[in-house]
């Protein structure tokens, strides 16, 4: 049986993804079924009950919809219309994502602790010699690096561009209620030879949204950061120059306490020089 191949890089577990798509069946996997079946469990193989399994958004608007399940005390599951990838999710574990290939009737996953939490802590005072930037959500951007375009209030949403000064390569920082999910589209992860997710915690409000990274297969590099109900960042890139500046400001989010949010409006003009 061909297995995955887990790496640590930067501290997160990495899961590649193997040219054949054997490991997902197991030798009893019947092709008669319909939908997929699956089994969740423990890294040390014991049941995982009650986790949260959704897969792909529908095609169809509106409203997109995706189906979902919690597995039982055995750890199994089934969604008759899973899509191209399903995600796993409950307290005390990593988030998990797999690329379902079509017709797989049948999958087991181990879910793994917590191990590189992303901590949102509380926002203080910005990094010296950068902007910060965000609504609920916010992210210290240096000033002497890139050009900040962008930040119009559009309905309910803001968006910037954060550009080095040199190269196409950019970083894009939403903020907004709806502005960005916590779960990447699923041609991310069809179109990367590895990816991996981490939860995104704050000190007073436990786990607020999910932290993906991946690499395509022209090994562009991506990432999308997000809090659910407040915004994110999302960028893809090349080179290593960028990725790393890229990274050093996503790394810098910060969330404020709800009874000092201010509106979207708000947040735009203080965001301004």
């Amino acid at each position: 049986m061909l297995l995955a191949v887990r790496q640590e890089r930067l501290g997160w577990p990495v899961y590649l993804l193997p040219l054949f798509f054997g490991f997902l069946f197991t030798p009893s996997a019947s092709q008669t079924g319909s939908g997929l079946d699956g089994v969740v469990t423990t890294t040390s193989g014991q049941p995982a009950a009650g986790v949260s399994v959704y897969g792909s958004a529908s095609k169809t608007c509106c409203p997109f919809k995706r189906e979902n399940a919690t597995t039982d005390e055995n750890g199994r599951f089934h969604l008759e219309h899973p899509g191209a990838v399903v995600h796993f999710s409950k307290d005390g574990f990593e988030p998990h994502a797999l690329v379902i290939p079509a017709g797989t009737p049948q999958v087991q996953v181990a879910l793994s602790a917590p191990r590189s939490d992303l901590i949102a802590s509380p926002c203080g005072s910005r990094r010296a010699g950068s902007k910060r930037i965000g609504w609920r959500v916010r992210f210290d951007v240096p000033r002497h690096a890139v050009k900040i375009l962008g930040g119009k209030t559009d309905v309910d949403y803001v968006r910037y561009l954060i550009k080095p000064k040199v190269g196409d390569a950019y970083l894009e920082l939403w903020f907004g209620p709806y502005a960005l999910s916590t779960e990447p589209d699923d041609e991310d992860f069809l179109s990367s030879i590895e990816f991996s997710q981490r939860r995104i915690v704050t000190p007073d409000l436990g786990v607020v949204g999910t932290d993906t990274r991946g690499q395509h297969r022209d090994q562009e590099k991506w990432r999308q950061t997000a809090i659910a109900g407040g915004g994110g960042a999302r960028y893809k890139a090349t080179g290593s120059e960028d990725v790393i500046l890229f990274d050093q400001v996503v790394n810098s989010i910060c969330m404020v306490p709800f009874e000092n949010e201010p509106s979207a409006k708000q947040s735009n003009s203080q965001s301004k020089p």
